[in-house]
């Protein structure tokens, strides 16, 4: 049981539909979540003299009843919106009274015990409508009120779903503490500096195909996809937003093979340094599953550490594919977003491998920057950067070693950032469990970074 303490001014009727729909939208949200509303009016106890208060001035020829009434009519409808905003949604208001606090003791001490009753409905339709309910004392109690909510509103079956109804359920399962599990999701967040102070961070979510059932239309499968997420800071304020929706519509031969597949989608965001908190939702349009990830991640302040080889976040990926080709993004991908985005080279994306599961017939993409790499002495404008990796087995011993590769060019597109790519195949190693390590050296500011990850190779 949760309430909602609204202090105003007082609600206006404007007289038009829109104002009304409004008011009714407002009280339905609140019945379906479950809030009840006490609004305090602020104003306290009003009592405008006939002649004009000292912001309000006299009618002109002096007051007369009827101008008066239409005075004391317009403090009562805006005071009347107050009162339908709390019977409806099982509130109560508090009107003409100077203290303030009095409604939040009562709200308080109203909330302080309860009941919670019951039952099982035996109406099974799965309509969405209102049902009414009332509760009575079986033997009255002289001096005793009963609060109850008036209703609730029943499930709705998904093929019933208005487009209000759609938006209304995403927004409501984002903001909800109860995460919804019904697709499983998987999601990768890194990090690229692009200036002194702020950070692009890719979001890569996989969508397993297992749980998806694509609609037969003509010789093709279609299904929708519908993304909504936010990034919030430790003061919990929301830093950044995506709210998309991907049409899928594969041949019936690529339909087939949907169950074997993952759809994978992503989104981007600009952020400064600190921690953060993401909440990612997808809805499939077909069957209205839905799925929620949830996550803490931090953005490090690369310019705090002057000790160390400074390097973004490592992107372990098996698949380049063209940009026509992707499921879907946040945005279209124009030449500006292209230019911006760390895993995007000329026409092809990158596609992070999340969970670090490779098959031995893939090949294996390492991707990263380098960041404030001392200037070679020879060319002020190039970087001396050399990496090895090794992989090691459960055993602990070297199953494999790639190097030194050198990387020399700085990229145009982020601050003195020097990217490094490595690629190679996966079918001389035995399937099972490795741990891959980067060893990165700045030849010329004789610095180092070992950063480490887990692998899968099947």
């Amino acid at each position: 049981k949760k309430a909602l303490v609204y202090v105003t001014g007082g609600i206006s009727k404007s007289g038009s539909l829109e104002n009304q729909a409004q008011l009714e939208a407002s009280i339905n949200a609140a019945v379906k979540s479950n809030v009840a509303i006490f609004p305090i009016d602020a104003r306290g106890l009003m009592a405008d003299p006939p002649g004009g208060a000292a912001s309000t001035a006299s009618s002109r020829g002096g007051m007369s009843l009827s101008t008066y009434n239409n005075q004391r009519a317009t403090i009562n409808d805006s005071q009347e919106t107050l009162v339908t905003l709390a019977a409806d949604t099982g509130g109560k208001a508090f009107l003409d009274s100077n203290d303030l606090s009095l409604g939040l003791k009562q709200v308080q001490e109203q909330y302080a015990s309860y009941y919670i009753l019951g039952y099982n409905t035996q109406n099974n339709t799965m309509d969405g409508r209102f049902r009414k309910i009332t509760v009575r004392l079986k033997d009255p109690i002289p001096g005793a009120k009963l609060d109850f909510r008036n209703g609730y509103y029943a499930d709705k079956l998904w093929k019933n779903f208005n487009g209000d109804d759609k938006e209304r359920q995403l927004k409501d399962a984002l903001m909800s503490d109860n995460p919804v599990t019904d697709i499983p999701l998987a999601v990768e967040v890194d990090y690229f500096r692009i200036s002194p102070t702020a950070y692009f961070v890719p979001v890569s979510v996989k969508i397993p195909g297992s749980v998806i059932a694509l609609a037969q239309k003509k010789a093709v499968g279609e299904t929708e996809f519908d993304f909504i997420g936010n990034v919030m800071d430790e003061r919990k304020q929301v830093q950044g937003m995506v709210r998309d929706f991907i049409h899928i519509k594969l041949p019936t031969t690529e339909a087939e093979k949907v169950a074997s597949r993952n759809f994978h989608y992503d989104a981007g965001f600009t952020l400064s340094p600190g921690r953060y908190r993401m909440r990612f939702l997808v809805r499939e349009g077909q069957s209205g599953k839905m799925g929620t990830f949830d996550t803490r991640f931090v953005i490090p302040d690369l310019a705090a550490d002057s000790m160390t080889l400074k390097t973004s976040s490592i992107v372990w990926s098996s698949q380049r594919e063209m940009l026509k080709a992707a499921v879907g993004s946040a945005e279209q991908v124009g030449r500006k977003i292209a230019t911006a985005n760390p895993l995007i080279t000329g026409e092809q994306k990158i596609v992070p491998n999340i969970g670090n599961v490779f098959r031995r017939g893939q090949n294996l993409y390492v991707d990263f920057d380098v960041y404030d790499a001392a200037p070679d002495p020879e060319h002020a404008d190039a970087r001396r950067v050399a990496v090895m990796m090794s992989l090691f087995n459960q055993k602990g011993e070297k199953a494999f070693e790639v190097g030194p590769v050198k990387a020399t060019k700085l990229v145009g597109t982020r601050p003195n950032a020097v990217p490094v790519q490595i690629q190679f195949p996966l079918k001389g190693l035995a399937p099972g469990h490795y741990v891959c390590q980067l060893n990165v050296i700045d030849e010329v500011g004789r610095k180092f970074a070992f950063p480490r990850a887990n692998m899968v190779v099947q």
